[in-house]
């Protein structure tokens, strides 16, 4: 954690100083400032912007959640239900097999409604 905080700020204080170079060339131009020093400020703003971005997406900042098992409380017992991925991904076949079966039988109520209207002429 420490190593994160280190981080941002030394990408903070990085990137203030190429700001604070890039606005002594602009205030400077009119006295004939060297374009130096706006090539130099350009890489050390983003130098300082990648060690930001770095930091905020080191793996240390991530709140890491436990597996946890579900409690049924009406049996007493801890569920059987898998935590997690397996589970998501299991509730979604399960979506798209009730899906596919909903899908069929508007296809056939479709084809009996056409059925049914051919009839009638």
């Amino acid at each position: 954690m420490l190593k994160i905080i280190a981080q941002t700020f030394l990408g903070l204080l990085i990137v203030s100083v190429g700001l604070y170079i890039g606005y002594f060339y602009i205030t400077g131009i009119d006295q004939g400032s060297s374009p130096w020093l706006l090539a130099l400020a350009i890489p050390i703003v983003g130098g300082g912007a990648f060690i930001l971005f770095r930091a905020g997406k080191s793996d240390d900042t991530v709140v890491k959640k436990t597996s946890k098992i579900p409690f049924n409380f009406e049996n007493n017992q801890f569920s059987e239900e898998k935590a997690g991925l397996e589970n998501t991904i299991q509730k979604n076949n399960d979506l798209t097999t009730q899906w596919s079966k909903t899908n069929e039988a508007r296809n056939r109520l479709r084809m009996l409604e056409l059925s049914a209207e051919a009839n009638k002429e």
